[in-house]
């Protein structure tokens, strides 16, 4: 039976030893009589499934044998989205001992995390925290996975857009650094993820062909391969920024291989990245910035700039380094009523007309003449 504690809380002892082994007791503590009952249970679970008991291995500890199991399988940008992931569940509960992440305390923890940052973030860590417990109870290491029972919760899908021509203009005056002014260049006018960007080498650039070579992505500060093998590709400079990367190069770049290093001449990890990109919106839109305004927007301009421009969609695939032509057109274009060509429309039905129309008078002057 369970006896209340002088702290409030109440506790129960489970037999953690097999039948022929001497006795040996693990106490179980909760707020509540069903927290502490719940708590027994799945201790109990662990001795029927032959688990040590008396083992405490960490949340920290199940993370990081979950992700090198990954390791194994997965490319390196998978992993590294996990870790990213997993470092704000190891924030809040890395130290306990994943015995004691119950129901009440995974829900409490993914409420959390959708409350200070946002639901999909939420819903990210409730799906790889039970993963990792799933792999850990594979292994024997643990008997429940309490994730499993935390709910989704409900999103709503961020709607993707392409910049305006208004932001565009806005970014055109603001008074950015060198490096920041060719950055966001680098993205406007290739097209590339802010990864790769932060990845290419001045060996990257061939301004007697025009064009930049992308072939590597940055994970934090290793440059690794593309995100798919379509990810390596030869993209087009325009004359804009060719004259920007020259200016940059000959007045501003502070020497060395790497396009945008950090100040000890390594690459710019993706902390140091994230307050850079902070400082240069800050500078174009000051407390007004579309909240939605990232480095992969410039992306999503990209391809609609390309598509609208009647730029064929396989081009547009090959230049963005997509798999799939369903990702350029249905993922990264964006139209609306105000991208129709309105004449173009009518003029296609108005000939189909005029054809007709003179093929009726044809027909009926050779029927005259029979």
């Amino acid at each position: 039976m369970p006896k209340k504690r002088q702290d409030g809380r109440y506790e129960i002892k489970v037999r953690v030893s097999k039948p022929n082994e001497p006795r040996k007791y693990k106490a179980v503590y909760g707020s509540t009589l069903r927290e502490v009952q719940e708590r027994k249970r799945a201790l109990e679970a662990e001795v029927q499934a032959g688990i040590d008991a008396l083992a405490n291995p960490s949340v920290d500890n199940i993370i990081d044998d979950w992700l090198a199991i990954k390791a194994v399988k997965n490319r390196t940008q998978t992993v590294v989205s996990y870790t990213s992931a997993m470092k704000t569940i190891r924030e809040m509960i890395g130290t306990r001992q994943a015995r004691t992440v119950d129901v009440p305390t995974a829900r409490e923890t993914i409420a959390a995390i959708a409350k200070d940052i946002s639901p999909n973030k939420a819903n990210r860590c409730r799906k790889l925290s039970s993963s990792a417990w799933d792999d850990a109870i594979m292994r024997g290491v643990l008997a429940s996975n309490p994730w499993q029972r935390v709910p989704v919760l409900p999103h709503k899908v961020a709607d993707k857009r392409a910049l305006t021509d208004a932001e565009l203009s806005a970014i055109d005056r603001a008074d950015l650094l060198p490096m920041d002014r060719a950055l966001i260049s680098v993205l406007r006018y290739t097209g590339c993820r802010i990864g790769e960007a932060m990845a290419l080498n001045i060996s990257d650039l061939d301004f007697a062909t025009r064009t930049i070579r992308i072939s590597k992505t940055l994970y934090n500060i290793t440059p690794g391969p593309t995100k798919t093998k379509a990810g390596n590709r030869h993209v087009p400079m325009p004359q804009v920024l060719i004259d920007i990367l020259t200016d940059y190069l000959t007045n501003y770049h502070p020497g060395g291989e790497i396009l945008f290093p950090s100040r000890a001449g390594t690459y710019i990890g993706t902390s140091s990245r994230d307050k850079r990109w902070k400082a240069i919106t800050r500078r174009i839109f000051g407390d007004d910035a579309p909240a939605d305004f990232t480095p992969h927007i410039f992306r999503h301009t990209y391809a609609s700039t390309l598509v609208k421009k009647q730029i064929p969609p396989t081009t547009a695939q090959l230049l963005l380094g997509h798999d799939s032509l369903r990702t350029t057109l249905q993922t990264y274009t964006h139209f609306g009523y105000q991208d129709i060509d309105t004449e173009a429309v009518r003029s296609i039905f108005d000939k189909s007309s005029s054809n007709r129309s003179s093929n009726t008078t044809e027909t009926t002057e050779i029927s005259q003449c029979v």
